[in-house]
């Protein structure tokens, strides 16, 4: 029987370790329902009639690194319109105006997100330059004056994210209210 040394004074046989292993998965997929029991509300086609406005309709909630799209009373977070790397939202929204509007959410903080994080990267070369030869002059005024420019520019576009998100979820939302 082999035997894992995790520390020096505990060992713990490898055929406990994989029968705790496999007892934790199972327990969890357990604990996990399956994606039929989670939820009726549908991502595309028809509303099903037990779909409930409580259950189905989204929210935005703001977090540090951007907005999540959240669902029902219980705030089940879905997806994550970020600052820094935007995910698509399209796929958790229901009809063809609310699956347009997160798409242009989506394309539209993604470019912001390019001018945010390049600025950011721009003004921490051009203050770290300054740092290390003792002054802001030359280059190293022009990387930080880039970036401070690029993150600047970079926030209308995440407003207007902001506004085609809000869209998203107010057509998504008009398919639950009945």
């Amino acid at each position: 029987m082999a035997v894992v040394s995790l520390v020096p004074a505990l060992r713990i046989p490898a055929r406990l370790r994989r029968s705790a292993t496999l007892a934790i998965l199972l327990a969890a997929g357990i604990a996990v329902p399956s994606r039929a029991q989670l939820s009726t509300c549908p991502a595309a086609g028809p509303v099903p009639p037990d779909a409930s406005y409580s259950r189905c309709a989204l929210s935005i909630v703001p977090a540090w690194n951007g907005l999540l799209l959240a669902r029902g009373a219980s705030a089940e977070r879905l997806g994550n319109l970020a600052f820094f790397w935007p995910h698509p939202i399209a796929r958790l929204v229901t009809g063809d105006s609310a699956r347009e509007s997160a798409g242009h959410a989506f394309v539209t903080r993604r470019r912001a997100a390019v001018l945010t994080d390049l600025g950011g990267l721009l003004l921490l070369a051009g203050v770290a330059g300054a740092a290390r030869r003792g002054d802001i002059a030359g280059t190293p005024r022009a990387l930080a004056v880039a970036g401070a420019a690029m993150f600047a520019a970079s926030i209308p576009l995440h407003f207007a994210a902001d506004g085609w998100m809000s869209r998203a979820v107010w057509w998504h939302n008009t398919a639950y209210s009945r």
